[in-house]
C-alpha cells in the first residue's frame, strides 16, 4: 500500500517496489492533495492487482519527469 505524507508544504506518496529483485523505496513529491492521492490511488491499484513491473515502469517515468522538470528551471535560471 501507498502512503500519503506532508513534508513541509509538498505532498509526498511513499511506497515500495522492486528492482532487480531488490526491494526499494519511492518517494514522490507532489504541489497539491489532489495529486498526491491521485498517485497514491493509481499505485494502490497496481499494487492491488500485483502488476509489478508497471510498478516499476511507474517509478521509471516519474524519475524522468522530475529529471527533464530540473533540466528545464535550469535552462530558465542559469
Amino acid at each position: 500500500m501507498a502512503t500519503m505524507k506532508l513534508r513541509g508544504n509538498t505532498h509526498c506518496v511513499i511506497y515500495p517496489y522492486k528492482e532487480n529483485g531488490r526491494a526499494k523505496q519511492q518517494w514522490e513529491s507532489y504541489e497539491t492533495e489532489l495529486q498526491a492521492l491521485q498517485r497514491k490511488s493509481f499505485i494502490d491499484y497496481l499494487q492491488k492487482n500485483k502488476q509489478h513491473e508497471e510498478i516499476y515502469q511507474a517509478v521509471l517515468d516519474y524519475k524522468r519527469e522530475r529529471e527533464q522538470e530540473r533540466e528545464r528551471q535550469e535552462r530558465e535560471n542559469p
